[in-house]
């Protein structure tokens, strides 16, 4: 019997009939109008298409790009609006990882996954600017098939303040999830896109990127994500900014063991949910100064050596971390994780609380004996719980 195959040719369905692993026949009077398929036939067809064979069947007509969106419902994709020399781009990719980049690109890519500016004529507009035309495209396309995440991609180095002030106030582009910028980046343009950028989005450095030294801005950390590559021109005080991050990644930096103590010790006494997550760089740091004078629970999980720090003002805990050359940082509530850590944290406390309300006793023998009773027990409790305490520090051997 063989089997049957079929692609789409010039707004035709053909068919191959394949007899044996060798030899393929394309038998031509199975070739016919896409338009002529039942509905449902007709999308099925459009599933088998990859990103860029829908795009172009969607430009041909009104029809073909309602049946690309009836197609096309179910599956979201990647967008991402590249911006390089003003020139935009448009960058889509599935989970299968299907990639179509449409607009004018000397990208080494396989030409087969580019629609060019030819192309697109059907929905382009000559009297407006390359940027409206790209924008309306990326809007018409999203229409059609639906969007998972989208990122918007700027190379700042190619990017004059004019043009960027065009280019956010279109309207499409405050839908993003991402903001991805590189190359060498001016203060005045950094400080525009942090200025318009929404705090919910992922603000993303790049690699290859230099950012002046003396750059400041008061949102620079108050993004949902931050993934900083270079990271040189942040200093501790713009840590304490931090607020609701879900993650915060500096790579390049020039923070001290001195000034993450300072971190953690602000950590420790704020009343803000700061952040999730926090790596950076820690190639001179020195955990013993990250941590001094702060108490802390040192125990092991899964081969893993952390050091666990507790806030005095809400019901969290931090795990401290230095391997592979970073410093890592987690933020857990005590129901999620090391209950018996939290609770050793909280028996240092309460030791060294009723310790200092000893010493400040004077002349009161038995509030000094009840004091002295309840601390012989939080000691007890102490010692049922870990292997080693003092003032400052707690050990857990597992």
């Amino acid at each position: 019997m063989g089997r049957i195959l079929f692609y789409l040719k010039n707004m035709n369905i053909c068919f191959y009939h394949i007899c044996d692993e060798v030899e393929a026949k394309e038998t031509e009077k199975f070739q016919f109008p896409l338009c002529c398929l039942p509905a449902l036939a007709a999308n099925e067809v459009v599933k088998s298409l990859n990103i860029p064979e829908r795009i172009k069947l969607a430009i041909t007509s009104r029809r073909m790009e309602n049946l690309v969106k009836r197609a096309s419902s179910k599956t979201p994709l990647t967008y991402a609006f590249y911006v390089y020399n003003e020139n935009p781009q448009i960058y889509i990719e599935n989970q299968k990882e299907e990639v179509a980049i449409i607009g004018e690109t000397t990208w080494k890519e396989d030409q087969t996954n580019c629609i060019g500016i030819r192309q697109l004529v059907p929905w382009l507009n000559w009297k407006r600017s390359n940027l409206w035309n790209m924008t309306h495209v990326l809007r018409k396309i999203r229409r059609i098939i639906p969007t998972g995440r989208f990122e918007l991609s700027l190379n700042t180095d190619k990017l004059s303040v004019e043009f960027l002030k065009k280019l956010i106030a279109i309207p499409e582009l405050n839908t993003m999830q991402m903001l991805k910028i590189g190359k060498q980046i001016e203060s005045d343009i950094l400080r525009i896109l942090m200025d318009w950028c929404p705090k919910n989005v992922t603000f993303v450095i790049c690699t290859d990127s230099i950012v002046p030294s003396d750059f400041h801005h008061e949102k620079a950390l108050k993004f949902s994500t931050v993934i900083y590559y270079d990271a040189r021109w942040v200093k501790v005080q713009d840590l304490f900014t931090l607020e609701n991050s879900d993650e915060v990644r500096l790579c390049d930096n020039i923070l001290t063991s001195e000034d993450m103590n300072r971190f953690l010790g602000f950590w420790m006494e704020s009343d803000l949910d700061m952040f999730r997550e926090f790596s950076m760089w820690a190639d001179t740091l020195d955990i013993r100064e990250v941590l001094k004078d702060i108490m802390h629970v040192k125990t092991s999980r899964d081969g893993r050596d952390y050091s666990m720090i507790k806030s005095t003002q809400k019901l969290k805990m931090m795990s401290v971390i230095i391997e592979e050359g970073y410093l890592r940082l987690h933020v857990y509530s005590p129901e999620e994780s090391f209950q018996k850590e939290y609770k050793v944290l909280e028996l240092m406390e309460q030791k060294n609380k009723l310790e200092t309300e000893l010493q400040a006793l004077e002349g009161d023998e038995a509030g000094a004996r009840k004091l002295t009773m309840e601390i012989r027990e939080v000691k007890k409790e102490l010692d049922s719980n870990c292997t080693f305490f003092d003032g400052k520090t707690g050990i857990i051997a597992q």
